[in-house]
């Protein structure tokens, strides 16, 4: 008896930021992440929305230490957009990857929303988009849904 199903099911890359003021995303990212993606994100979509807060200035960038997060061009860019405030490994506030304190998105925040996401049954990469955009939309700064 042969069983035939895909091997690498498609799949998505999200990015999105949770902060006090509530979260920020979602961006997608097609294909597979690299530094430069990583970076072009960070550049036109990220920062340009992270800018119209009134505490820009005073705002420190959290990020772990996945490997595109740690590319020198995007180490260079926090360096300037950031300067002393930004936490990650080799950071102006050098962080160990995989800190419990530097995970709030992953041990919390990602279960949350795979949770809600995959409660609604996804059938295709589209619906998947669209479920993690309406539960990062529902989702407010104090967490309620939580």
């Amino acid at each position: 008896m042969t069983i035939r199903s895909q091997l690498n099911q498609p799949g998505i890359t999200v990015w999105g930021a949770l902060s006090r003021e509530g979260v920020l995303g979602t961006v997608f990212f097609d294909g597979a992440v690299d530094g430069n993606n990583y970076l072009n994100i960070l550049h036109d979509v990220v920062v340009p929305q992270l800018r119209t807060r009134a505490n820009f200035s005073e705002l420190y960038f959290q990020k772990d230490g996945a490997t595109p997060h740690y590319a020198l061009l995007v180490r260079n860019y926090f360096d300037n957009i950031f300067p002393l405030h930004w936490i990650g490994r080799q950071g102006s506030i050098d962080w160990q990857p995989r800190s419990p304190d530097l995970t709030p998105m992953d041990l919390f925040f990602g279960g949350v929303m795979k949770n809600k996401v995959y409660e609604r049954k996804p059938q295709t990469v589209d619906e998947m988009k669209e479920f993690i955009t309406d539960v990062f939309m529902d989702i407010d700064s104090d967490c309620t849904l939580c």
